[in-house]
């Protein structure tokens, strides 16, 4: 997976000695989380409780889960602007990739319904004209 690959590019500030979580699969598992809509730590611990053998598939959790603690004492030490450029660059990929399969329309319209109340408004338009 090329997230994977990018996130393997950024340095980990942490003492290697003490790490018990590969950097990696704390920052692969977040933005997971993130996009599954979590908005703390805890919630990004839950989701990796409840998805873990799903997110197994991609990374290790040899030493368990990171406990929220973990997730945030290791965004703490990140680079920021490493980050940014990360998640910059994916997103780039990801636009200017022309197969329309690889892109999932996230702004929820369809969802909720609002695709069908326009559908709806036109016809009615067009039946009182």
């Amino acid at each position: 997976m090329k997230i994977l690959k990018m996130i393997s590019d950024i340095a980990d500030a942490r003492m290697s000695a003490l790490v018990q979580h590969n950097l990696s699969t704390i920052i692969f598992v977040s933005l997971c989380g993130i996009l599954c809509g979590c908005e703390d730590w805890n919630d990004i611990e839950d989701y990796c409780k409840v998805k873990k053998d799903w997110l197994s598939r991609f990374v290790n959790f040899e030493n368990g889960i990171p406990s929220s603690d973990t997730f945030r004492r290791v965004f703490i030490s990140l680079d920021p602007d490493n980050v940014e450029h990360l998640l910059r660059t994916h997103a780039f990929e990801i636009v200017n990739n022309n197969k329309e399969s690889d892109q999932i329309a996230i702004d929820g319209k369809s969802l909720r319904g609002s695709n069908r109340l326009n559908t709806q408004c036109l016809v009615s338009k067009r039946m009182v004209s």
